[in-house]
């Protein structure tokens, strides 16, 4: 039976070659950034609270930045704020979600999907999640609100092909999947399931690229297989 030794999000085909860079040369040191621009500063967040827990994520035409608790900024690619600065919770319309702004806010980019997720937890130990109803980080929002068995906190997020993935620092450490189908189609009957226990804090794999490459092994040969992030078909297989 073959077994899954690894998982590895590809920005390039599974035929292209990765130039190997010399060490100590200038092509292997990081670029100089292109871009500099003020972000969203503390006072704009909680009043100028430590840590502000800084998270932002960058799209096609858009930079989202979240700082706490909770208030979120929305860039054009040239460093312009896009509309004025709001806090997360009005995106929501009912229940602790669209009332209290706690914090340890999350921002990720679902480029699968070319959507938009917001999320940041409340003090009645709930997650609460927003996905855009379309590519526009400024538009509408389907909205979540998810009943966690304790407070999740430091919560990350991670994006793949098979659900939204969270890890989370509670009385153990624990693990969840949420159903990113449904929650990515409005759907509110989305759930999400947890593995609790862990012994070691998690953080999940988030998907960035047009490829995943998965490498199997078996008693014959190694594989190479690459599919496609959703899942719709096989790109290249090497025997």
């Amino acid at each position: 039976m073959k077994r899954l030794l690894l998982v590895a999000a590809c920005l390039l085909t599974c035929t292209s070659a990765v130039p190997a860079l010399e060490a100590g040369s200038a092509d292997a040191r990081t670029p100089a950034p292109s871009l500099v621009f003020e972000g969203t500063s503390n006072p704009d967040g909680c009043g100028g609270c430590t840590p502000p827990d800084t998270t932002g994520d960058v799209g096609p035409n858009d930079y989202v930045q979240v700082v706490n608790s909770t208030k979120v900024a929305i860039y054009a690619k040239d460093g312009t704020l896009k509309m004025p600065i709001f806090n997360l919770s009005t995106v929501f319309t009912s229940g602790d979600c669209s009332t209290s702004d706690t914090g340890d806010p999350q921002v990720l980019y679902d480029e699968l999907a070319d959507r938009w997720l917001l999320a940041q937890f409340t003090d009645s130990d709930q997650l609460c999640f927003a996905i855009s109803q379309t590519p526009d980080p400024a538009g509408a929002y389907f909205t979540y609100a998810f009943a966690m068995p304790s407070f999740p906190d430091y919560f990350k997020v991670g994006v793949w092909p098979t659900g939204y993935y969270v890890s989370t620092n509670e009385a153990t450490y624990a693990a969840y999947a949420f159903d990113r189908t449904k929650m990515l189609a409005g759907d509110q009957s989305a759930s999400v399931i947890g593995f609790p226990g862990e012994t070691n804090f998690m953080l999940p794999a988030d998907v960035d690229g047009s490829l995943a490459c998965l490498l199997y092994t078996s008693d014959a040969a190694d594989d190479l297989l690459c599919v496609d992030l959703g899942g719709r078909r096989i790109i290249k297989k090497q025997n």
